[in-house]
């Protein structure tokens, strides 16, 4: 890629994102997260699934060039650090902060910085390596920072990607996260990507030190119908095919600018569909019918309430919103609907198709975090206990995934340590959750056990 004079231009050897990253990438995004971070704020960065957030972290995290801030009168040099969770399989606090450590480590061999670990921080780096003490692995952390910072005027900027599950559950590694920042205050910052905004995902927890720095919130919005061109385009590329201005227009208005739609359509899209604008539009009607768009549908809806989604499903049949007005702005937000000649649309004709077909009646199982409430079956379950609310929430936004006992303690137990919580007490709870929303607990549909290894929620259906 070539060298240009912008402050955000990169230069990386991954040319797949050539075209991606360009000097002018999300400029207004970007700027603005690039100025929140040379004032010393942390950010949340909000989009759906499917939107680029993981593009979005990779420019961010090639940056080296914020410029213009000082500290104690010297140039103050920012190191980006990229820590995507979805690598962690089980989400546990020794697996969370060994991908900190190895990442961090890995930036400095990057950067040519390794000389500055002191033999000290060496020594307990490879101590860490080998251990479950979260103790030893905090430390090595705090090592590796303070080197890193001191060794000369730095700032470290955390990217933490796929933040959602870590932000809705493990209260044991945010408060040291949170103890972190404290310790080196303005040299170290966290951006963290999340696919809801953090006053959902933390509902119904107790405020903590680290929601305060939960509040500054950008919201990433889907590519606009200028930019369509260039994603459709990017991705075409690698098939030897390429559309026109007219075609993007069009695609745009069946992806809503949401780039997964788009990724979709380019590998499925052959030259026959591109040799004129009726068989392209042809193309965009069949491609609302493929398994890949259902899913990439789902995603979107799993981070959203019934009521946003009921919201969606009226705006998709064409009918007037009355009830749930106050969910509009939110979806605004995520640029999941549009507002254009006195009404609101669905701003993906793929999404609205989807919603157009889905039924609530093939829904067995609903859950809305917001208002702590179940269905089952189109029932109400109003008996659940808070602690049985938190072990459902944690398997349904895992779903599919094993989750161990550690992991359900550590999000459905008010303790500083797990250690405490028995094997029997957890399989108590998972019991009397069962018998609460399985049509028979000794043969369960949704919560089922996986032996030595924990538990896996499992809908079958879609959302």
């Amino acid at each position: 890629m070539r060298n240009t004079t912008s402050e955000y231009a990169i230069t990386t050897k991954y040319p797949v994102y050539e075209m991606a990253f360009r000097a002018d990438f999300r400029r207004e995004l970007v700027t603005e997260i690039i100025n929140k971070i040379k004032a010393g704020q942390c950010v949340n960065i909000v989009g759906i699934n499917g939107i680029g957030l993981n593009t979005l972290f990779k420019f961010l995290g090639w940056n080296k060039h914020v410029k213009g801030v000082y500290l104690r009168g010297e140039a103050l040099e920012h190191i980006f650090i990229n820590v995507d969770f979805i690598e962690v399989p089980q989400l546990t606090e020794e697996s969370l902060y060994r991908l900190i450590l190895l990442r961090t480590n890995e930036k400095a061999q990057d950067l040519a910085l390794a000389a500055c670990f002191s033999e000290t921080t060496r020594s307990l780096f490879l101590k860490a390596l080998d251990t479950n003490d979260t103790f030893i692995l905090t430390e090595a952390i705090r090592a590796m920072l303070k080197d890193l910072i001191t060794s000369k005027n730095r700032r470290i900027v955390y990217l933490f990607h796929n933040f959602d599950k870590i932000a809705a559950g493990n209260q044991a590694f945010l408060d040291s996260l949170m103890n972190f920042y404290l310790q080196f205050r303005l040299r170290l910052l966290f951006v963290m990507g999340l696919h809801a905004a953090p006053d959902r995902l933390r509902a119904g927890k107790e405020p903590s030190e680290f929601d305060k720095i939960f509040y500054n919130t950008v919201y990433f919005r889907p590519s606009t119908p200028a930019d369509m061109i260039t994603s459709l385009n990017l991705h075409l590329s690698t098939k030897g095919l390429s559309a026109n201005q007219e075609q993007a227009r069009m695609l745009f208005e069946y992806t809503g600018g949401i780039g997964a739609f788009t990724i979709i359509f380019a590998k499925n899209v052959s030259q026959n569909d591109l040799v004129d604008n009726f068989s392209f539009r042809k193309a965009c009607e069949l491609t609302s019918s493929l398994p890949e768009i259902k899913a990439q549908c789902e995603l979107i809806l799993k981070n959203l309430n019934l009521q946003e989604i009921e919201t969606l499903k009226a705006l998709a049949g064409g009918n007037q919103i009355k009830d749930h007005l106050k969910y509009l702005p939110y979806l605004d937000n995520l640029s999941l609907i549009y507002h254009k000649t006195g009404s609101w649309k669905v701003a993906s004709k793929w999404l609205q198709n989807y919603l157009l077909g889905f039924e609530n009646n093939n829904k067995p199982l609903q859950l809305d975090k917001e208002r702590g409430k179940v269905w089952v079956n189109g029932q109400s379950i109003d008996a659940l206990s808070k602690q049985e609310f938190r072990i459902l929430s944690f398997l349904y936004d895992n779903e599919g995934k094993v989750c161990s006992k550690d992991e359900i303690a550590g999000t459905a137990w008010d303790v500083v340590s797990t250690d405490g919580v028995s094997d029997e007490a957890i399989d108590q709870a998972i019991s009397r959750l069962r018998r609460k929303i399985e049509t028979s607990s000794s043969n369960p549909r949704y919560i089922q056990t996986v032996r030595s290894r924990g538990f896996v929620f499992n809908r079958n259906l879609k959302i």
